[in-house]
């Protein structure tokens, strides 16, 4: 609804971690981008393994905001994922 109504390039982000879905928005003319955040910092080469037709190798975000959100936002420390322990050990 947003993108026939403006006149600009329309970005979705939130809780959309497959590609699949993600090209079934811009597919459907619903988006322009997708924004991946949390998905890329819990498996860093997940568009790589997703174009290789690698998904069982994807580490997938859970949206637990166990690590991420409140940590950055409350703790002010670095991001953390149970699924990537690496993540925020840079």
């Amino acid at each position: 609804m947003v993108k026939r109504e403006v006149g600009v390039a329309v970005i979705v982000a939130g809780k959309i971690h497959d590609t699949r879905l993600a090209s079934r928005k811009i597919d459907k003319e619903c988006a322009d981008m997708v924004a991946f955040g949390r998905q890329r910092l819990t498996d860093p080469y997940y568009l790589s393994k997703a174009l290789e037709g690698r998904c069982e190798d994807i580490r997938w975000c859970l949206s637990y905001n166990q690590g991420c959100i409140e940590r950055l936002r409350f703790v002010f420390k670095p991001a953390t994922f149970s699924i990537n322990p690496e993540c925020g050990e840079e």
